[in-house]
């Protein structure tokens, strides 16, 4: 009788073991698609490109443009500028890139936004390595 139950219990156990693998198996499946299909459409709509083309076309100083993506409600956006710009601009860029998502079928708040000036970290880089090299 002990051995029935232990067999049982065994049973029970191994059931949801395999329940939340297969749980777990279908939200990862779930989350790469996902992730797939947005990815897709950035690359079908080039957003990455028509944003760069159109801040380069408005005479902003952008050096490259960096997307991380995690899903098609969020994006981020890193513009990488050869000069530190002043709050204005940077608005200006927003309200840029936010009318480009709209056009391409994105929502506006999927992007966030983060800038770094090229000069500002190559100057940085250089000053750490000369004192590295200046005070050993």
């Amino acid at each position: 009788m002990k051995v029935k139950y232990l067999f049982i219990s065994v049973g029970v156990l191994l059931v949801i073991v395999l329940a939340v693998f297969v749980v777990r198996g279908g939200q990862v499946m779930i989350s790469n698609m996902a992730l797939d299909s947005a990815q897709n459409k950035i690359e079908k709509t080039e957003i990455g490109d028509k944003i760069n083309n159109q801040l380069k076309k408005e005479g902003y100083p952008v050096s490259g443009l960096v997307l991380g993506l995690y899903s098609l409600e969020d994006i981020d956006l890193k513009i990488a500028t050869s000069m530190e710009l002043k709050e204005d601009a940077k608005e200006e860029i927003k309200l840029i890139v936010h009318s480009l998502a709209k056009q391409n079928g994105f929502s506006p708040n999927a992007f966030s936004i983060t800038f770094a000036s090229v000069a500002e970290k190559t100057s940085s880089i250089i000053l750490k390595r000369f004192s590295s090299l200046v005070f050993q």
